[in-house]
């Protein structure tokens, strides 16, 4: 990965807008330079109702931590909620021979599976005028051998990917982006808050003992479920007897005075108030110790482990194919934008 390369995270909640832009230093970690805030405007419940002022509060947050890290914001992952959005688990298959022999499986074949369950979704009535915006892979399945985390390199006839589908609006989505492009910045990539906000409060051994992750905000409070290492709901749903390792409390309001005893009592399991994990940071973190700022550290999170592998898909793709390097000027061209 690039050293100084830049990755912003904007999160637009329904009382606040958290930025913070950071750039990969030598040790490839992700380093501070500038936190903004600001107060929200033009939104009710994560979802766009003026542009306008909306465009005005996220140019304000942003210019602010421009200011403090000296640097334009760019590479800007945005965090997304609220009532249009909704999730799915889904099931997608393929065959991976016609003859004889089992197949070795390969990534292909997985990006083919997760494609496929796509595909079912999208064909679903009332799916019509909502938008993918994660699919992520629960486990597979090999001719009748379930909970595989990584099937590569694996043999076999049949291949089953269950898959965690998330889809928003297709026009809130585009009001988000026009927002942003008012304010003079261009979206890199959309991440659903609760995804985002377990990257900076969960571990891994919570996430497979299996874990509730509330984010409680000023206008949506959501939530996700993790179990095995993975996701299996989000959005604001009933309590499945999965949960063994409790329930995270996290965003602002996570604060208020005994908000997690309250929880404690309701829910009948362990409770704790999710602080971002700032250990993969550097710089100026202090301000950022605090769970309003838990979207934020999460997207960041999120969009370095995405340019992260967009990197290394380009480097394998350079190394086993002839044919890029004969693409090798053009690609350092552009490699700016990677």
């Amino acid at each position: 990965m690039k050293k100084g390369q830049i990755i912003t995270a904007l999160d637009i909640g329904t009382t606040k807008i958290c930025v913070i832009i950071a750039d990969i230093n030598e040790e490839n970690k992700l380093e501070v330079r500038g936190i903004g805030t600001n107060k929200s405007n033009g939104l009710i419940n994560g979802v766009v109702n003026d542009i306008s002022k909306a465009s005005q509060a996220i140019a304000g947050a942003i210019r602010e931590a421009e200011e403090m890290a000296g640097i334009k914001a760019k590479n800007i992952f945005v965090g997304i909620a609220g009532e249009h959005m909704k999730s799915q688990n889904t099931l997608g298959r393929i065959s991976l021979t016609t003859g004889s022999e089992p197949c070795e499986i390969t990534q292909e074949h997985v990006d083919n599976v997760i494609t496929n369950s796509k595909n079912n979704v999208k064909i679903q009535q009332g799916n019509e005028r909502l938008e993918i915006i994660h699919a992520i892979p629960q486990y597979y399945d090999i001719d009748g051998q379930d909970g595989i985390m990584n099937p590569v390199n694996m043999s076999g006839f049949n291949l089953s990917a269950y898959v965690h589908i998330v889809m928003a609006d297709i026009n809130a989505i585009r009001n988000i982006n026009k927002c942003v492009e008012i304010a003079g910045y261009k979206i890199e990539d959309i991440i659903l808050e609760p995804i985002a906000s377990s990257f900076a409060v969960l571990n891994e051994v919570e996430k497979t003992l299996g874990s509730i992750l509330i984010d409680i905000g000023g206008g949506t409070t959501d939530i996700a479920v993790f179990f095995k290492d993975s996701i299996r709901f989000s959005g604001v749903i009933p309590l499945v007897k999965m949960i063994t390792a409790g329930l995270t409390l996290t965003g602002g309001a996570s604060l208020l005075k005994n908000t997690d005893v309250l929880a404690e009592e309701i829910f009948n399991k362990s409770t704790k108030i999710g602080y971002p994990d700032l250990s993969q940071l550097s710089g100026p973190t202090d301000r950022l110790e605090n769970p309003k700022f838990a979207t934020s550290v999460g997207i960041l999170y999120k969009a370095f482990q995405v340019i992260s592998e967009g990197q290394e898909k380009i480097q394998q793709f350079k190394s086993r194919d002839p044919f890029m390097n004969f693409l090798k000027k053009i690609i350092d061209g552009i490699k700016d934008y990677f």
